[in-house]
């Protein structure tokens, strides 16, 4: 999430089409490429969003409100997007095609983007949890059976003034973030229940969860603030791991932590892949922020670095590197997991120093694996603090 200056807060680019109720518009993208939209919408007006397209296109969407706010940003354009304007104006609507695959690099998709200011429940739906929360009415509702659709609303005073919808999918849809019995820790369970404004911003607020299914993806957490008006923060995508709390923050809000995500299948299978803690806090402008400063660990001494290195050294194999993919599985330990976790507890200098020891002098592709391990840091949430702090 992120707020843009205010002359440039209803685009992500510099033409934007304005798309009517009920109105398809159509468009194509080559991969990397994007296109904008605005929606002129009404106070308490509802707007559901449907991009369409081959299925095998990798399509995003980020929507921000008038005012600059993200609401979805990095979100599956397929799924679509069903809110409730909390603002008057217009909001911007980009849509990204973010495939990568070198042999689309020149392949032109044809997308079509539309939206509808109604939504009707189905009757078959049912309320499964309920939350009070500072006068407002949180609910998830599920249609029966194993498939279908589960919604979340939030409602005052007979108007419904939050939505979100998703599919069942086989783990049953929505569920609060303060569930026991739904994947969370007891430890984040109680925190959750315990703390009326999780964010830290003063205001009252709830959580929704959301888990896709599969062997090990993908977690969703989504706060609403929950004071004068309804605030629907944007979705926060953790991907194989939950956002959990741990511990209360001075000042008010939670501390939270989850896994790093962006080293997963990397050079190495899943089961292998090094996936550093990373600790968040909201920072004033109700944006999730790594706090790496709360990481920080005394540096381990050069010997015992080097004998770390050794012992992993020794049962690395001489197989020169070529990239990532070519050497999936190649690696029989993940010795960038040892520098990811000095990188991230505050020694970076000594990660450096260690892969120059474990690195066998034989092996080729030294300068190539260092380089791609840098690019993939740069994506990282320590890429990314690193990057605003040079700013």
């Amino acid at each position: 999430m992120f707020i843009v200056a205010l002359f440039a807060n209803l685009s992500f680019g510099q033409s934007n089409k304005e798309l009517k109720p009920g109105t398809p518009t159509n468009f194509s993208l080559r991969p990397k490429e994007s296109k904008e939209f605005t929606i002129l919408l009404k106070l308490g007006d509802v707007c559901d969003i449907h991009v369409n397209g081959d299925a095998s296109l990798f399509l995003q969407i980020d929507l921000k409100d008038p005012s600059g706010h993200s609401i979805v940003k990095g979100g599956d354009a397929f799924q679509g997007f069903l809110f409730i304007a909390t603002t008057a104006g217009k909001y911007a609507v980009r849509v990204l095609n973010s495939d990568t695959t070198p042999e689309n690099s020149g392949v032109s998709a044809a997308i079509s983007i539309s939206y509808s200011n109604r939504i009707s429940f189905p009757k078959n739906a049912k309320t499964t949890a309920t939350r009070i929360v500072n006068g407002y009415t949180a609910k998830i509702s599920d249609e029966s059976g194993e498939q279908g659709m589960s919604y979340f609303t939030i409602q005052k005073g007979g108007k419904t003034l939050g939505i979100m919808r998703a599919e069942k999918e086989i783990t049953g849809g929505f569920y609060f973030g303060d569930d026991p019995s739904k994947f969370m820790p007891k430890a984040s369970v109680a925190l959750m229940r315990s703390t009326l404004d999780k964010t830290g911003d003063g205001t009252p607020d709830v959580a929704v969860e959301y888990y896709t299914g599969g062997a090990h993806c993908c977690f969703e957490i989504t706060f609403f603030e929950l004071g004068d008006r309804v605030r629907q923060l944007p979705t926060i995508y953790t991907d194989n791991d939950q956002l959990t709390a741990f511990a209360k923050k001075p000042g008010g809000g939670l501390r939270f932590r989850s896994s790093e995500q962006a080293f997963a299948y990397w050079a190495i299978a899943f089961a292998f892949s090094p996936m550093p803690t990373v600790i968040y806090e909201f920072d004033k402008s109700d944006e999730l922020v790594p706090r790496f400063d709360l990481m920080k660990n005394p540096a381990p001494t050069l010997a015992k670095l080097k004998r770390d290195a050794a012992a992993t050294r020794a049962k690395l194999n001489l197989n020169p590197y070529t990239s990532p993919e070519d050497n999936f599985n190649d690696f029989e330990e993940p010795f960038w997991g040892e520098m990811l976790d000095l990188i991230y507890t505050g020694h970076e200098g000594l990660a450096w120093q260690y892969f120059e020891m474990v690195w066998p002098a034989k092996k080729l592709g030294k300068s190539k694996f260092l380089a791609d391990f840098k690019e993939q840091l740069a994506l990282t949430a320590y890429g990314e603090w690193k990057k605003k702090q040079n700013q």
